[in-house]
């Protein structure tokens, strides 16, 4: 039975560099500054702070999708083939990220919403869940990496990813209903601290 697929890395690459492309411009299409009909000095900034939330929820999402598309361009540097398993979880990671304009809209309109502040959070959920995965299929399909990975940072990478990501967002989740701006603010502290590598993945 076949286990391989037909596409190169580098084409799986720049088909996932250009669904990442999209995503960000989606975000930004979002933005919309509310029309004023008496444009003095004190409607324009009444305006500005309150335009601030969904550019709040924008540069989150923002961050989120650059740290995505950092992780898996280090990644695919690992990979030197995919079977099926791994061409389908780096798929499911597309499908989830393209979702981020929505939730990211929903935010920006309805802040300090409890239900809108949680599926924000769980939306951020699934794209992290998947690169932990994706590294723990690697530690069981070894044949697909580049050279001889060490094995010990592969299971290290994928347990901290699994951690800092998928789970903080689940507490960020379920804390926004008690406060939904702490939440955010949870949301936050997640994009800044994963904009900073913390290991490196060496197949030397």
């Amino acid at each position: 039975m076949k286990t391989s697929v037909d596409f190169t890395v580098n084409r799986i690459e720049t088909f996932s560099d250009g669904v990442f492309a999209i995503v960000v411009t989606l975000l930004v299409f979002d933005l919309h500054f509310p029309h004023i009909n008496n444009p003095t000095n004190e409607n324009v900034w009444a305006a500005i702070v309150a335009t601030l939330p969904k550019l709040l929820s924008w540069v989150n999402s923002f961050l989120i999708v650059c740290v995505i598309w950092m992780n898996h361009h280090r990644f695919m540097q690992q990979v030197k083939s995919f079977d099926f398993g791994l061409f389908w979880m780096n798929n499911l990671l597309l499908l989830f990220t393209s979702l981020l304009p929505f939730p990211t809209k929903l935010l920006g309109e309805y802040p300090g919403n409890n239900a809108a502040t949680f599926f924000y959070g769980l939306c951020m959920f699934l794209p992290t869940i998947i690169f932990p995965s994706m590294g723990f299929y690697l530690v069981r399909h070894e044949h697909l990496l580049k050279g001889i990975p060490n094995q010990k940072i592969l299971i290290k990478v994928a347990r901290l990813r699994g951690f800092y990501g998928p789970v903080i967002y689940l507490i960020g989740a379920g804390l926004s209903w008690v406060n939904s701006w702490l939440a955010v603010g949870i949301y936050t502290i997640i994009s800044i601290y994963f904009v900073f590598p913390r290991i490196k993945l060496t197949t030397d």
